[in-house]
């Protein structure tokens, strides 16, 4: 949840209230708490979503992209986001820990979005054990937020990552992970027969 929170914090959200509600709530009350954490101190992928960074006028891309398609504009760019920001990524250091994920596309199937959403995420690098499910459930709150706000249907979610990486992790951290798949597959074989 921590992980997913970062890309949407889905409990800021009430589908019922305006989505505006949603930015304000994020933005004047959760985000001076976050950035606080020395893992946050870069940003957050929310943040940037809706407050990418554009002098004395933050942009709101979250918003861009539900207010174009209801104009509707349908067009494929523009229905992307961007995270990574080379103002502030473009650095020598050797590890900065964020943003892996560098851009979002939302993708309507069918005519018009008549089959309804997909969300893409595009990851320069994934650690897998730490982070990866956790992205995923950001990625899938994401999709089911836009989808509900430009009126489709969630349908998919797909992450690509250039570099999946295992992660800090050691042998005896993945042990309980170990038996559980070979108890589902175990399992599985047993209800095949």
């Amino acid at each position: 949840n921590t992980v997913a929170n970062t890309i949407f914090p889905e409990s800021l959200w009430n589908p019922a209230r305006e989505r505006a509600l949603l930015y304000q709530r994020y933005m004047v009350h959760t985000w001076p708490r976050v950035k606080k954490c020395a893992a946050n101190n870069r940003g957050t992928y929310f943040q940037r979503l809706i407050a990418f960074e554009n002098g004395d006028n933050p942009i709101n891309q979250l918003e861009h992209v539900i207010t174009t398609w209801h104009k509707q504009n349908h067009r494929h760019s523009a229905l992307q986001l961007s995270v990574f920001d080379p103002r502030h990524d473009h650095t020598d250091g050797r590890r900065l820990g964020f943003p892996c994920l560098h851009q979002v596309c939302f993708t309507p199937l069918g005519a018009n979005g008549a089959d309804g959403l997909a969300v893409t995420g595009f990851y320069a690098t994934q650690h897998i054990f730490e982070k990866a499910y956790g992205n995923y459930m950001g990625l899938c709150r994401l999709g089911k937020f836009m989808a509900h706000e430009m009126k489709l249907r969630f349908t998919r979610m797909t992450c690509i990552a250039a570099c999946a990486k295992l992660g800090d992790v050691n042998k005896s951290e993945l042990e309980p992970v170990a038996k559980q798949l070979k108890a589902i597959l175990h399992g599985g074989a047993k209800a095949a027969n």
